[in-house]
């Protein structure tokens, strides 16, 4: 039995076929992701600072603590692919590659 792919699977793969056809679309999506990385990278960079929390003290003496800094690279690492897709396209189309 085949393994069924989520939505947010298919949605990446479809906006990155998509990006193949129109390269905007692989730039705005890029910068929407790179909003998000910063986003996320706040939001960790706040839970990090609040020492009231027991167990994120706990966490950050251990190499556990900078596990939270996974999700912000994975969204940046998102962004930076769409945006060389995109950049591949752009290049393609105007016939400058």
């Amino acid at each position: 039995m085949a393994k069924r792919k989520s939505d947010l699977e298919k949605l990446f793969d479809d906006l990155y076929e998509l990006t193949e056809l129109f390269w905007p679309i692989g730039a705005i999506v890029s910068v929407l992701l790179t909003m998000a990385g910063f986003t996320s990278l706040n939001w960790v960079s706040e839970i990090k600072l609040d020492r009231s929390r027991f167990l994120i003290e706990a966490l950050n003496d251990s190499w556990i603590g900078y596990l939270p800094y996974l999700l912000p690279i994975v969204i940046f690492l998102l962004a930076i692919i769409f945006a060389l897709r995109s950049l591949n396209v752009f290049l393609r189309q105007n016939e400058l590659i």
